[in-house]
């Protein structure tokens, strides 16, 4: 089974809308406060919104494909510090990953870890000294998985249903 990491292209569009559909519907799922809904058309959404921050923000987005398969995605891009931040804050210049996802049945073959560095090693090119992401705190696998490649908890977001 060869694994090819390359840039996306245009081709790829329905296979990731695909697999982007596939993360939703697992967001869906894991979440226990069952406040997590996609909408018709968020898969796209998603997509879109992905593929315009590596466009506008000097971002890449990376597939893995077996053959003519695309089996997984990340994207990501260069980031700033807003205003409150700079003011608590170390100044920093950080990659943002904003997407990353692998078909189930890809997983713990090295996939996302070989899509995670690719992303890492663009963003360092950049200059960046920091690559930072937000987590949905259900998602075992994944805080799991982030953990393994070296990356730490910095910040909570809690909530409290209010009936």
């Amino acid at each position: 089974m060869k694994i090819v990491i390359g840039e996306y292209q245009q081709n790829d569009w329905k296979q990731i809308v695909s697999l982007m559909s596939e993360f939703g519907a697992y967001l869906e799922k894991i979440d226990n406060m069952h406040k997590t809904q996609f909408k018709g058309g968020g898969a796209k959404y998603f997509t879109e919104k992905m593929l315009k921050e590596a466009r506008e923000e000097q971002g890449k987005v990376y597939v893995a494909h077996i053959k003519d398969r695309l089996i997984g995605f990340i994207g990501g891009y260069i980031g700033s510090q807003d205003k409150e931040e700079q003011m608590e804050a170390i100044q920093t210049k950080p990659g943002i990953i904003n997407e990353l996802y692998v078909a189930p049945q890809y997983r713990s073959k090295g996939i996302g870890k070989r899509l995670l560095a690719k992303l890492e090693d663009y963003f360092k090119s950049q200059a960046c000294d920091i690559a930072r992401l937000d987590v949905f705190a259900p998602n075992k696998l994944a805080r799991q998985f982030y953990a393994l490649q070296g990356y730490k908890e910095r910040s909570l977001i809690i909530m409290k249903p209010l009936k």
